[in-house]
């Protein structure tokens, strides 16, 4: 192949089944498209070769071959290839899944060190894809943040392993030069020249802060290890937001690698996640664990408490309010199926609590905006409405001014949107005193005594269970959000396209509708969908009351979003 065209513009073009869309991304080796697979209809993501690799033999060899080791690889927690191709113009391009994820790498840039329990699940999961790939006789050799991508379903991380560009099967031989070009920083893959190594002349590939000793003094061959301790710096970093060695210069990090200890991880971390990390980062591969499978049980093991107290076991209504609650409400269950102990089990119920009450507030006020010269006025609703502009609300506050808007179509039920709601404010339908208690019972600080916490969480998780047995009709009104590519179904934890919507709501707007599809309620400024932060996937935010900044909205997990719109809509 003697050159690879450069095309002034891609997008539009066909290469296979696919259809280029706009560029997303570059490395040192490639360029990132988004892409539509026209038989399928099916979003995915190309990466087509750099035009000035193309005269490189070694550069189209490796580039290929990245399609053919990837499609060796079936396993949920990689990245599935489509197909790849090489153009009679010269360009070379592989279709690959498109993850809707965020960067571990940009996780951890903006949120820091990921708490024990999820970042352990987490690394655990890794630990099995990268098992799969060693089962299939291929070494990635660039495991690190930037090649995992996260999602976040029903309160887990799961990971997406990406980018073979640089693997080795392990009947490859010792490594050659690579065509890969320095990135911008030590944690871009990169080449290593001889004068940044330790002890031989040719050169390597790889990512300085991820790469073991071996690989920084040459060996000629590879080994399944050096991922183990590749996973075992991604480990370290997760846990404490920050590699366990970094330096100004390759040369002094790649004598930390060589010589200096792993540094403790400090903090409440468990003592044992100290050993486990330092035989995963051992400085000779044969002193690492045996395996990626052993590394994530060692894990595991670690952070396994001796003597730890069982927590009550989750209510079976609980359990399947999972996959059948909105989003909203859904996350917060998930983390109550999550959670490893008391204090942990007790935030995640009020987190459920706050979430039951804010989604149930949004429908009365929604209502009340839509249908306010149907409903009978009530006195205490103008005074909660009054103290919503003024102050923020507790959660039994919320639940008195909820019910008060829907008493007020007493005796007019089938004119609310949502006429179970009424049944619940008017105590035809139990669960409403429940809901209170709850609240009162979960904002109260904890107590000295173990086993009367013990017995506090068991009963909140009755009455939870109670509760969304009692707001199950919630399951029967779909919350339908407008999403880029249309609407969506947020139920449980998945997102649905939904084709079949006549008036689709405007993206970063939610509305509920029927068995039908029909549009039920607009939930208006109430409920909005956005970005907790640059770079995440999309949440749903419920409108919580006013705070110093304004008026507010929640995700499940905690964020935050202001929108002083809310205040112009309630009027």
């Amino acid at each position: 192949m003697t050159g690879v065209a450069e095309p002034t513009k891609r997008v539009g073009r066909e290469l296979g089944e696919f259809t280029l869309g706009d560029k997303i991304g570059e490395g040192g080796f490639g360029e990132v498209y988004r892409a539509t697979q026209r038989t399928l209809d099916r979003e995915a993501v190309i990466k087509i070769l750099h035009a000035r690799h193309g005269a490189s033999d070694v550069a189209v060899k490796r580039f290929l071959r990245e399609g053919k080791l990837a499609c060796a690889i079936d396993h949920p927690y990689a990245a599935h290839i489509y197909a790849c191709g090489a153009e009679s113009d010269g360009v070379l391009w592989i279709a690959m899944e498109y993850v809707r994820g965020t960067p571990l790498a940009t996780l951890l840039k903006l949120e820091g060190a990921i708490p024990l329990e999820r970042c352990i699940g987490l690394v655990d999961r890794l630990c099995e894809v990268v098992a799969a790939v060693h089962e299939r006789g291929i070494i990635h050799r660039d495991i690190k943040p930037a090649n995992v991508m996260v999602l976040s379903r029903a309160g887990k991380l799961l990971p997406k392993l990406l980018d073979l560009g640089i693997a080795v099967r392990l009947d490859d031989g010792p490594e050659s030069p690579s065509p890969v070009i320095p990135g911008d920083g030590l944690a871009d893959t990169a080449v290593i020249s001889r004068t940044d190594r330790l002890t031989r002349d040719d050169a390597i590939v790889g990512s300085p802060l991820y790469m073991a000793p071996e690989r920084w003094e040459g060996s000629a061959e590879v080994h399944a290890s050096s991922d183990v301790y590749a996973l075992g710096v991604l480990a370290f970093e997760c846990l404490t937001g920050r590699p366990p060695f970094s330096a100004p210069e390759i040369p002094q990090l790649a004598t930390l690698h060589a010589e200096e200890p792993v540094p403790k991880l400090g903090g409440d971390l468990p003592p044992k996640l100290d050993q486990v990390l330092a035989k995963a980062l051992a400085k000779r591969p044969g002193e690492r664990y045996a395996s990626a499978l052993e590394f994530g049980a060692a894990l595991r093991e670690a952070t396994r408490t001796a003597g730890t107290r069982s927590l009550p076991p989750l209510p079976a209504s609980v359990e399947a309010a999972l996959t059948t609650m909105p989003r909203p409400i859904s996350a917060a269950i998930a983390g109550v199926q999550h959670a490893r102990t008391e204090q942990q089990l007790r935030l995640a119920i009020a987190r459920t609590v706050r979430a039951i009450v804010r989604y149930t507030g949004a429908i009365a006020l929604a209502a009340r905006g839509r249908f306010a010269a149907a409903a009978v006025p009530l006195d205490d609703a103008k005074d909660l409405l009054f103290d919503l502009r003024r102050q923020r609300l507790d959660d039994r506050e919320w639940i008195d001014l909820a019910s008060c808007l829907c008493a007020g179509f007493r005796g007019m039920r089938d004119a609310f949107p949502v006429p179970e709601l009424v049944d619940l404010a008017l105590g035809v339908r139990p669960g409403r005193q429940t809901l209170r208690a709850l609240a009162r019972a979960i904002a109260e600080p904890p107590g000295a005594d173990d086993e009367a916490e013990g017995r506090l969480l068991a009963s909140a998780l009755a009455d939870l269970a109670t509760v969304l047995e009692a707001v199950d009709f919630f399951a029967t009104y779909p919350l339908i959000v407008g999403a880029a590519g249309g609407a969506e179904r947020w139920m449980g934890h998945g997102r649905e396209p939904v084709p079949a919507i006549a008036k689709p709501p405007d993206h970063g707007r939610a509305l509920l509708v029927d068995a039908d599809h029909h549009a039920v309620l607009d939930l208006g400024p109430l409920v909005k969908i956005a970005e907790p932060v640059p770079g995440v996937p999309d949440d749903a935010f419920v409108f919580d009351g006013r705070s110093a900044r304004g008026a507010t909205l929640l995700s499940a997990t905690g964020f935050q979003l202001v929108d002083d719109e809310v205040w112009d809509w309630l009027g």
